[in-house]
């Protein structure tokens, strides 16, 4: 472990502190999934799908 020390401090002795802008972009207060809620609300495919998964999650939820 010494010897890692010293071998980071020789390398760090000659290391160079330079400053870069980086471009800080807002936080968005809106979830970005949100776009997607109720997109299949009335698409009847779907809900059968849902009916399907959830019977299946039932069915599993003894193992």
């Amino acid at each position: 472990m010494e010897k890692v020390q010293k071998l980071l401090q020789k390398r760090l002795a000659k290391a160079e502190i330079i400053k870069i802008s980086v471009p800080v972009q807002p936080i968005l207060r809106e979830n970005s999934l949100m776009k997607f809620a109720g997109i299949f609300q009335d698409d009847p495919d779907f809900l059968e799908i849902i009916k399907e998964i959830r019977a299946e999650r039932e069915d599993n939820s003894d193992i």
